[in-house]
């Protein structure tokens, strides 16, 4: 099994969506879970270009703003708890409440957005992801690296243009009926419905680019919360197998 910092990356027990009871077993992990710096880094850089004047006049202008603005440290701090209860199973009875902040402390530890200049990338993209009503269209530079995997993928030229706007239009699709439900301007505002719908329509989108917003996101989530022994009962793990003991077993 992969680790980070000694932990065992699986995320399938962390997830909102399925708490898993204490005698249950983790799982090998996705590698989108064993995030690197580096990787992290280049999976938003894209989103945090197009918010520096590579987009359509009107969402240019939006996203300018964003990226001017930024995310204060409070405002990153309310995205941040946005993300952990999003990806966390906070509101099942295993999970104690009290251990967000840490998970949220833990993150910036080891992902320090707030005061490393090598992470500013992150957190414009961030400030991006935080304005709701800028996902629905496809920012050029994504779009250019969507075009370059479907020619790689060896989608015949004259049909690309289709093929994105094909999957252009079902993101937007998937937006709308969100918005439709009361999805707020910013993700920091979202109840945690709103926030899992949000985030999911990253990771369940069209487009490539999107999907590893989304891991990204997630991963840096799920890296903190398995490095946090106060997790650990309520996902049925034991700690490390090199512990302060020693070998368990041995």
């Amino acid at each position: 099994m992969k680790s980070y910092l000694g932990v065992p990356m699986s995320s399938a027990h962390l997830i909102h969506l399925r708490p898993p009871p204490r005698t249950e077993r983790l799982s090998d992990p996705p590698p989108a879970v064993a995030l690197s710096r580096r990787e992290l880094l280049q999976s938003v850089a894209l989103l945090a270009l197009s918010a520096q004047g590579c987009a359509p006049l009107t969402q240019t202008l939006r996203m300018a703003v964003v990226a001017s603005e930024g995310l204060g440290v409070a405002a990153l701090s309310r995205v941040l708890q946005g993300l952990i209860q999003a990806v966390l199973a906070y509101d099942h009875p295993a999970f104690e409440s009290g251990t967000q902040a840490a998970v949220q402390a833990q993150l910036l530890s080891y992902f320090p957005i707030d005061r490393d200049p090598e992470l500013a990338q992150l957190a414009t993209a961030l400030a991006v992801f935080d304005r709701t009503d800028l996902f629905p269209s496809l920012p050029p530079p994504m779009r250019a690296a969507e075009r370059r995997l479907l020619l790689t993928e060896g989608t015949p030229v004259a049909e690309i243009d289709a093929a994105l706007a094909g999957r252009e239009a079902a993101d937007r699709r998937a937006y709308d009926a969100l918005r439709g439900g009361g999805l707020p301007q910013h993700f920091a505002d979202a109840r945690v419905a709103q926030a899992r719908a949000y985030l999911s329509l990253w990771g369940r989108s069209q487009f490539l680019m999107r999907r590893r917003i989304y891991q990204a996101v997630r991963s840096m989530v799920l890296i903190a919360a398995y490095s946090l022994p106060a997790h650990w009962p309520a996902i049925g793990y034991a700690g490390p197998i090199v512990g302060l003991s020693g070998i368990r077993g041995s």
